[in-house]
Parts: C-alpha cells; sequence; structure tokens
C-alpha cells in the first residue's frame, strides 16, 4: 500500500512540476531532465511512470480538463439560472479559462496543432462528460419551455461542442481574448436561437454519429 501511495505522489509530483516548467519556460524549451533536476529524482524514474514528454503534458491537460468538468457540473447543478442561461454562462467562462491557460503557457501554435488531435481521442472520456452537462441544461430548457423538446439531447449536446471547436485551441492568428470572448457569446446565442420555442425540433437523423 505504501509503495503504491509513493507511484501515486511521484506521478504527481512529476506532473505538477512539468506544468510549472512549461509555464515558466515553455513546453519545448523544457526537458525531462529539467523536470526530473527540479524534483530530485532521476530522469529514468520519468520513464517509470511516462513514455515521452508529450505523455506528461497529456497529463498535465488532463488535470486541467478534470477540474474544469468538475467546475461545470457544480455550476450546472447549483445554478438558479435560467438553463439556457446557465449553459451559455458557464460555456463561455469555460473557453476563457482554457484561453488563459494555453496563453499562460508557452506553446507554440504548432505544438497545439500536433497534439489536438490525439487529446481529442485520448480524452474522449472527458469530452463525452462535458457533453452530458450541455445535455443535461438543454433538457431542463425544454422542461422549462425555453425550447422546443428534442429527440437526443446527448447527441445535440455533442453536435453543439463541436460546433463550439472554433473557440478553442489552436486559434486562428491575432485572436485575443476579447476575440474569445465574443466569439463564444456570438457562436451560443446563434446556436440556441435554433432551439427556441418558435423552431421545430432537430430531426435526429440530422445530427451525425460522432466521429472522435
Amino acid at each position: 500500500m505504501a509503495r503504491k501511495k509513493l507511484i501515486e505522489d511521484r506521478r504527481e509530483r512529476i506532473v505538477t512540476t512539468a506544468d510549472q516548467l512549461f509555464s515558466y519556460y515553455g513546453y519545448e524549451k523544457t526537458t525531462l531532465e529539467d523536470i526530473a533536476r527540479v524534483i530530485g529524482i532521476s530522469k529514468a524514474s520519468i520513464y517509470l511512470e511516462f513514455n515521452s514528454k508529450e505523455d506528461i503534458l497529456l497529463a498535465v491537460i488532463r488535470g486541467f480538463m478534470e477540474q474544469q468538468l468538475k467546475n461545470m457540473q457544480q455550476q450546472a447543478a447549483s445554478s438558479n439560472a435560467a438553463p439556457l442561461l446557465a449553459l451559455k454562462n458557464l460555456l463561455c467562462e469555460h473557453f476563457l479559462a482554457v484561453y488563459d491557460r494555453v496563453t499562460n503557457q508557452a506553446h507554440t501554435p504548432t505544438n497545439l496543432a500536433l497534439t489536438s488531435l490525439r487529446v481529442k481521442t485520448e480524452m474522449r472520456d472527458l469530452f463525452l462528460q462535458f457533453h452530458s452537462v450541455i445535455a443535461i441544461l438543454l433538457e431542463r430548457a425544454a422542461q422549462r419551455g425555453e425550447i422546443q423538446p428534442q429527440p437526443n439531447y446527448p447527441a445535440l449536446a455533442e453536435l453543439i461542442g463541436k460546433g463550439l471547436q472554433a473557440c478553442c485551441p489552436p486559434y486562428i492568428a491575432g485572436g485575443s481574448r476579447a476575440d474569445v470572448a465574443e466569439l463564444s457569446e456570438s457562436l451560443l446565442t446563434l446556436m440556441l436561437a435554433g432551439l427556441q420555442v418558435s423552431n421545430p425540433p432537430i430531426p435526429a437523423s440530422f445530427i451525425p454519429v460522432s466521429s472522435v
């Protein structure tokens, strides 16, 4: 039991230290030797937990996303606002948190582009949980008469999530925090307007099958 705890602590220390070094020096300039030296362990010890620096980066990203998911779940459960307003607010806050996180780290656009597909693939479980929060609020909005009842809330939530990927990195050149805030607000307003009670529900056949 003590050995298992020791291994968990070592893994956590590697991720925490790497996160700090990535933030300060940048992902590409930080080496495994740097991480090992700060922690006070050998480089070989890092390889007992991770196969590569990119694997450590993915662990850092997963930790951030898990915290974001927890925040969204708590907000969705405790919000007294109208469901559509709560949905818009928590998603806008999430996109700004992602922006702040990414721009605080010295990642290059190239690195973000190279890791984005792997992130989407390996963290599919987290994306599904993000979509479940959206689905819950959409169904709640339908129950309160804010939108038309829909045939498949989870699929619709995933479609909305995919439609909002323009608010996520890698960003277009010159994208600022204000740009992300405006884009997320505008896209959510447009998408949710299409679900208003004056419009028919989106046919289940219109929602594409997930590819990721």
